[in-house]
């Protein structure tokens, strides 16, 4: 009898947005309906209007059983990570991802106590005595592409090491382009990270369907934000596919991209998968 899987990844800004917790209160519902369900979150950040993120979190979510990846530093610019499941995980590890070594990098490491974390929750799961490993990533925002995918691949290899059955790969990649105006950019580094993964694995969603507009919600992190702001009123696009899942030996019955579900400059992205 086949097992359906409800897989979903959002960025959630760092809660700032009320209404995000309304969304990732959807995810969870929908999560239900299914055998398993796995809910990847990024950007988990202390909030000066919430006094503990992760009780806010898990207040909104019926899968008790959660991994996190947090950086002990309070500031905006370091990144958190959570991934719930409605089932307990056999193994879980945190991986720490390759760090721009690259001016002006560089030289900023040298008047920063401490650096943005970009890394992954990879979490191991039994099904039915066969092994499904679950990955929650946050790639650099900084950096090109090359860089972004030495990251991927370093996850990847971490993988390999786990002898996984079966792969569920989500997160927030930071792929910049604007669908509207850069698609053929897109569609050249989904090529790309398809070329790493290999043909076992299955990219999800379209190309041509954006997860991240930042004119909805501005992040306050964000040092372009007066610029944002000006483009916005000029009505130009910052429609973007930043968000992906990508599969490995599992059948995709469905996948979507949620711009009902609001409260972030990201989108749910979600997919119903079958062993």
């Amino acid at each position: 009898m086949a097992i359906r899987i409800f897989a979903s990844t959002f960025n959630i800004l760092f809660g700032t947005n009320e209404k995000v917790f309304e969304s990732i209160k959807r995810l969870s519902e929908m999560g239900a309906s299914n055998d398993l369900a796995f809910l990847a979150f990024q950007e988990v950040r202390k909030n000066p209007k919430i006094k503990d993120i992760k009780e806010k979190l898990e207040a909104s979510l019926e899968q008790k059983n959660l991994s996190y990846y947090m950086h002990h530093a309070d500031t905006v610019n370091h990144l958190g990570l959570a991934l719930a499941s409605n089932i307990k995980y056999t193994t879980t590890h945190n991986l720490k991802l390759p760090q721009l070594n690259k001016l002006p990098w560089r030289i900023q490491s040298y008047f920063l106590d401490q650096m943005p974390l970009c890394g992954a929750i990879i979490n191991t799961y039994n099904i039915e005595g066969k092994v499904l490993g679950v990955v929650n990533m946050h790639l650099d925002i900084g950096g090109g592409f090359k860089h972004k995918l030495n990251q991927v691949r370093s996850v990847k290899n971490y993988l390999e090491t786990l002898h996984c059955d079966y792969e569920i790969i989500m997160g927030d990649f930071n792929t910049i382009g604007t669908v509207k105006v850069l698609f053929p950019l897109i569609r050249w580094q989904s090529k790309k990270i398809q070329q790493l993964f290999g043909t076992d694995y299955k990219i999800t969603n379209t190309e041509k369907t954006y997860t991240s507009d930042i004119r909805g919600v501005v992040n306050p992190a964000l040092p372009l934000k007066k610029l944002v702001e000006f483009t916005k009123k000029k009505g130009f696009a910052w429609e973007q596919k930043l968000d992906w899942i990508i599969t490995k030996n599992l059948i995709i019955e469905k996948s979507t991209v949620r711009h009902d579900l609001i409260g972030s400059d990201h989108y749910p992205v979600c997919a119903v998968l079958k062993i």
